[in-house]
């Protein structure tokens, strides 16, 4: 092509299709097999053709995207308020395009399970829906494995960010690399304590994959390096006085406890209120998971030493930037798993974050 702006009819001539299959494919549309959607995409880019989006959006019908996560009340507020604040700030970001965003917190354990939400929402709006972004939770989780492949039998896009299913029909997960957020939460202890130490390990819910894999990370590094350092391992997330009964028994019965890391946020403000009140707190080396108000103030009391830090708000900007990017130019991600990094925070560099 000469040099002057490529045109869709450019590139519909170029693959030998009409101009309204070129439109179909590149703007995420049916009728379209994957075969030659991949042809006119990497046609696309090989040209630098690129669709005037906010033209386009006022000429088109609203992108109708769905974003499913778990609600910012009670103890989902120390992780999801960030969640949800990275998508709306993406769509804020966005606001010139003709998007309807469609928030749907659901809770767990309550009739507006995850997996129901998904299903009634696609009946409210009788299947018209452009994209979905939600969380995977529970690899486990067959009602919801379900619900994704509803969506991608209907030809909903669907972007999952911090937890994913991997054997679900899911564009793309963003998320960090929780075995390295494992390994380097297990080092920076390693190097706080001395061979032979016990560390407990709080090691959240066994089917949340944010969970279990933070976990083997961690234990994995210590396997590896020095085979020294004794574990001792407590689960437990939906129930925090369950959780907290366990956690203080094992501190009467295992004196020779030095370190605690907690792989999920919710427990590190468990941990925190059961250190200061036991009076350990300050002789117990403790990293916690996230940053929010709770865990701050645990900090600055000396409580908590270190924070993993795994930005939820950008991994939610991120599944929003992949999802429309894709709806909008038809642009599919180079992988399916999009890595975020994981950063350790210290007390004199709190006021960065």
């Amino acid at each position: 092509m000469d040099g002057r702006r490529t045109t869709i009819k450019d590139i519909a001539e170029y693959c030998g299709v009409s101009a309204g299959t070129v439109h179909n494919a590149l703007n995420g549309k049916k009728g379209v097999s994957p075969a030659m959607r991949e042809k006119i995409i990497a046609a696309a880019r090989e040209h630098n053709f690129r669709i005037n989006t906010v033209a386009a959006s006022l000429k088109r019908k609203p992108l109708r995207i769905v974003v499913c996560l778990p609600g910012a009340a009670a103890e989902g507020r120390f992780y999801y308020t960030y969640v949800w604040q990275g998508v709306r700030q993406y769509f804020a970001e966005m606001n010139d395009l003709n998007i309807d965003l469609i928030e749907l917190p659901f809770y767990n354990g309550s009739p507006n399970s995850q997996s129901s939400e998904l299903i009634d929402v696609l009946k409210r709006y009788n299947n018209e829906i452009s994209g979905l972004i939600t969380v995977g939770m529970n690899e486990d989780d067959e009602n919801l494995r379900r619900s994704i492949e509803r969506y991608n039998e209907l030809n909903i896009p669907v972007v999952l960010t911090c937890d994913d299913i991997s054997a679900s029909a899911r564009l793309a997960v963003v998320q960090p690399d929780y075995e390295v957020t494992g390994r380097i939460a297990a080092e920076l202890l390693a190097s706080q304590t001395t061979a032979g130490d016990t560390i407990m390990i709080l090691a959240g819910d066994q089917l949340i994959p944010s969970h279990y894999l933070v976990t083997e990370g961690f234990e994995k590094y210590l396997a590896e390096n020095n085979q020294s350092w004794k574990l001792a391992k407590v689960y437990g997330y939906n129930n925090s006085e369950d959780t907290a009964r366990k956690i203080r028994e094992l501190l009467r019965n295992r004196t020779d406890i030095t370190a605690v890391f907690s792989v999920t946020s919710r427990i590190s403000v468990l941990m925190s209120n059961i250190l200061a009140e036991s009076g350990m707190a300050g002789k117990i080396r403790f990293v916690g998971s996230d940053i929010f108000p709770e865990n701050v103030e645990s900090m600055k009391q000396g409580v908590m030493h270190n924070i993993m830090y795994k930005n939820p708000s950008r991994q939610a900007w991120l599944a929003a930037k992949t999802l429309t990017d894709f709806l909008l130019r038809g642009d599919k991600p180079l992988e399916d798993k999009i890595l975020t990094e994981s950063n350790v925070i210290f007390r004199s560099g709190l006021h960065m974050y």
